[in-house]
């Protein structure tokens, strides 16, 4: 699910980058030390992005050192580790090990369970640091997992429920910062999970596993014009108003349905874009209200760069996929 708040390397100076990567590499240090070689699986840039932010907001002093590793072993790569390093990694040491428990519950499968296993010792000093966090994450994941069992169709509902999650994980301090920082979250949590279910959409349907835009499947059946497509569209996206699909599509075998039409392929995209456009823009907006001074350069180039070629890209690879 995570791997959607990404930089645009091409437009960081070198030395922009190379204090990113410092932040990236420090995460995956801090993650060994505190939780072990393990928990580096977990590595990713959506925590990072949570690390540069919270950076910025507080300026917690810095332990700067440069080290080989096994990715680099011949040259020294730049480590930055402060309190917000250590803090990120009790997150993202959670948050995976409660996504990989709703992966088992879910899935039953093989891989889900060996990953499980191997995280299950890591989360707990994480859990005694930050015990009303984990808790409130873990009832997160639970409703969610609810909704997911009831099918529910509704992407703002099931999406706001990451959001509030992520919301919870950015809200590092009850100060003054708090609300900003927890909108600021909440913005990047609904983004992932909506992008996370439209790339997915194929595999889970092919797989029969929950997704919130399966419900557009529906237009794959009866005529193929655009005015029938459109009026699908429009009946499918409210839970009452499907009831009034023609007959003979209410009838059809849902679960023979593999794959999303070019055409509603289309149209969910549209719909997705509009969606992710509107996030990103709450999400700009809060930032900014942060006022930063410190690492703008690299903030600004994640949001405004980096976050919309990496969901406009996936946009339109399921757009090329359609047409093939």
């Amino acid at each position: 699910m995570f791997g959607y708040v990404k930089i645009n390397k091409m437009d960081l100076t070198f030395r922009e980058y190379d204090h990113y990567k410092s932040y990236y590499c420090g995460l995956c240090k801090c993650l060994k030390r505190t939780h072990g070689e393990i928990s580096r699986l977990s590595l990713n840039f959506d925590i990072t992005f949570l690390i540069v932010l919270l950076s910025s907001v507080y300026r917690p002093k810095a332990n700067i050192s440069e080290e080989i590793c096994i990715v680099s072993p011949f040259k020294k790569k730049k480590i930055l580790i402060n309190e917000i390093t250590e803090y990120a990694a009790d997150m993202n040491v959670l948050l995976t090990y409660y996504k990989l428990e709703d992966d088992v519950i879910d899935d039953k499968d093989f891989k889900s369970k060996i990953a499980f296993n191997l995280f299950k010792g890591n989360h707990k000093s994480a859990y005694e640091r930050y015990p009303e966090k984990a808790e409130y994450m873990k009832a997160q994941l639970e409703h969610l997992r609810e909704l997911e069992n009831e099918d529910c169709d509704d992407i703002d509902e099931v999406s706001n429920i990451f959001g509030n999650l992520m919301g919870e994980i950015f809200a590092y301090r009850k100060d003054e910062y708090e609300e900003r920082l927890r909108f600021v979250g909440f913005n990047i949590g609904k983004y992932i999970y909506t992008l996370d279910a439209y790339e997915d959409l194929d595999e889970d349907i092919a797989k029969n596993r929950y997704n919130p835009f399966k419900s557009y499947r529906t237009l794959n059946l009866g005529k193929e014009n655009d005015l029938n497509s459109t009026r699908a569209l429009n009946l499918s996206k409210t839970k009452f108003a499907r009831a009034d699909v023609d007959e003979s599509i209410k009838n059809k075998d849902f679960a023979e349905l593999k794959e999303v039409s070019p055409s509603t392929r289309h149209a969910l995209s549209n719909r997705v874009d509009n969606i992710i456009g509107m996030t990103l823009g709450f999400l700009g907006q809060s930032v900014d209200s942060l006022d930063l001074k410190y690492n703008r350069g690299i903030i600004e180039n994640i949001i405004y760069s980096g976050v919309y070629l990496r969901y406009k890209g996936i946009l339109k690879k399921g757009d090329e996929r359609s047409v093939q």
